[in-house]
């Protein structure tokens, strides 16, 4: 071992660093010898899934397993995803169904984030609401869609529901167990500056929030 140039002699008459950079690409450290296997595997095993996926849809429209009408056959689906792409109907079906998920999240989150806030700071809101809320974040958001069918119809308005309540549950835990975990010392730092409750928000409770989530 050399304590002067921080390396240690292997067979071959070779050395090796004794601490080696994430940033170091040489052969001694490793690690362009092993780099691309793990990603290359990877790729792999996706191309090898879809080509079985591919030859199941094959299979079960050959052998009839499935009604012609609800599963087309893959040439049937890129001959009909080629001629709307081309006309340009796909591209607005899918402007409409993205800015559909798009305007659900940003309501859901939106939703959430006074719930989520008094559920981290008051404890007399976790007593009434988390029950409540524990309840409802256990239901799958496709179990509410009857119902959303029968008080709201098959219109924008039921997809909004159903996409912003999705939204909703996931988004109050976040932030509640981000409040949660936050050490008082900040809040009480803030309060000591003459903060008031919705600076403690904005400046302090929430960026350190999204830090810890």
């Amino acid at each position: 071992m050399d304590g002067d140039a921080g390396t240690i002699h292997i067979s071959g008459g070779r050395t090796k660093p004794l601490r080696c950079s994430i940033l170091d690409r040489s052969r001694d450290c490793g690690v362009h010898e092993h780099a691309g296997r793990p990603l290359g595997a990877a790729h792999g095993a996706v191309g090898i899934a879809v080509i079985v996926l591919l030859l199941l849809w094959m299979a079960m429209r050959t052998f009839g397993l499935v009604n012609p009408t609800l599963l087309p056959s893959p040439g049937e689906v890129f001959t009909e995803g080629w001629k709307q792409a081309a006309s340009g109907e796909l591209w607005q079906n899918v402007f409409a169904s993205t800015s559909r998920v798009i305007g659900g999240v940003l309501i859901g989150t939106s939703l959430a984030l006074p719930v989520g806030f008094l559920l981290g700071r008051l404890p007399i809101a976790r007593l009434i609401f988390e029950p409540m809320l524990n309840f409802f974040r256990a239901l799958p958001p496709i179990a509410l869609i009857p119902l959303v069918i029968i008080y709201f119809g098959i219109g924008e308005q039921a997809k909004l529901i159903v996409l912003s309540e999705a939204a909703f549950f996931p988004a109050v835990i976040v932030l509640y167990d981000g409040i949660r975990q936050l050490p008082p010392i900040y809040v009480q730092v803030a309060r000591t500056l003459g903060a008031t409750e919705r600076e403690v928000f904005t400046r302090v409770i929430l960026p350190l929030t999204l830090r810890i989530c």
